[in-house]
């Protein structure tokens, strides 16, 4: 079975939304960034995925999802 885990906060005028998924003993993290104080509407998703050596907070990453 699956188990969904997330906490929220704010970080550079962002909402920021922690995830991670666990499937099959396996864990997949995740972070989402939403316009702060905006109610739920809908938007395109864009999925960025880092490079093997690199992570989440990496410039390469990060500043292409917050922009």
């Amino acid at each position: 079975m699956a188990r969904f885990e997330a906490s929220e906060g704010t970080s550079g005028g962002l909402r920021e939304v922690r995830f991670r998924l666990e499937v099959a003993d396996e864990n997949v993290p995740g972070r989402l960034w939403l316009p702060a104080g905006e109610t739920a509407a809908a938007r395109p998703l864009v999925l960025l995925q880092h490079p093997g050596m690199s992570g989440k907070d990496d410039a390469i990453v990060a500043a292409p999802a917050r922009a």
